[in-house]
């Protein structure tokens, strides 16, 4: 039995703490039955101020990076930059939290929580798009289970050596499998078709998402709807049980290249 834990750390969100505790209790077993992955004991969420959340994902990246970095002999000019990256993070969140509306984490033992920031929400018109919001639960729910499939090994990712999120196959998978299981879930929980309203994005997201664009090279949609099709045709091909292989046999993850072309990964897989 998963419990539902929902921090309201800004002191202001109580009602959409509510909300989000009732959905995401809702939409648990059915998040379980469409992924066939099993959520954490805890489900944690914790609705953060923009300066907490940049406080808290520069102190997960400082706990990846030492993770990533033990036992491994960096030169002088590596540990200057590995000492860097949890500030680059922190300044990151900073300057596009509107853009972002869930960030996951995870402790030293690898337990996954989600950071959200109510304000981030309203920003992207979520708070007036009901099924949008249910999307995103949906979400964050099947990522908080891959990481528990995977024990925090894969997801969520290293932070050393820094690779970019659109080089990454197992960023891009994650992102994927759950765009991939919220087009599933979320219409059984809602016991709707998905009716997605026209969203009221404000200046502050279009802005921010701009320069998002910009620093992914305006590659992240493209990029997700390849791997989203990726999952939808692996699934379609093998089932969940033999795709959740891949989150323990990492050596099983696609590559860029499987990812650009299922089958491939397919014929690897049979082989």
């Amino acid at each position: 039995m998963t419990t539902i834990s929902i921090q309201d750390e800004t002191g202001r969100s109580a009602k959409l703490a509510e909300d989000m505790h009732a959905f995401l209790t809702s939409a648990a077993p059915y998040v379980e039955k469409v992924t066939e992955l099993s959520l954490p004991h805890t489900v944690t969420v914790k609705l953060l101020n923009v300066s907490d959340l940049a406080m808290n994902f520069s102190a997960f990246v400082r706990r990846q990076v030492e993770r990533d970095t033990t036992g491994v002999e960096l030169t002088k000019q590596e540990r200057k930059k590995a000492a860097a990256l949890p500030v680059a993070a922190g300044r990151s969140a900073r300057t596009t939290w509107a853009v972002d509306a869930s960030v996951l984490v995870a402790n030293s033992v690898g337990w996954p929580s989600t950071l959200i920031v109510p304000e981030a929400l309203a920003h992207q018109g979520l708070l007036s798009d009901p099924d949008g919001l249910c999307e995103l639960l949906v979400r964050v729910l099947t990522e908080q289970a891959q990481v528990e499939a995977c024990r925090g090994v894969l997801v969520p990712g290293g932070a050393w050596p820094p690779v970019r999120e659109d080089q990454s196959p197992v960023s891009l998978l994650s992102a994927g499998h759950a765009y991939w299981a919220s087009q599933k879930a979320t219409p059984l929980v809602l016991r709707n078709p998905l009716s997605h309203g026209r969203r009221r994005r404000s200046w502050t997201y279009q802005r921010q998402a701009a320069l998002a664009f910009l620093a992914a090279r305006g590659q992240h949609g493209r990029l997700l709807r390849r791997s989203t099709a990726f999952v939808d045709q692996a699934m379609a091909s093998i089932g969940p049980e033999r795709f959740n292989r891949l989150w323990v046999t990492h050596e099983l993850v696609p590559t860029l290249d499987e990812l650009r072309h299922p089958d491939r990964w397919l014929q690897r897989l049979s082989a």
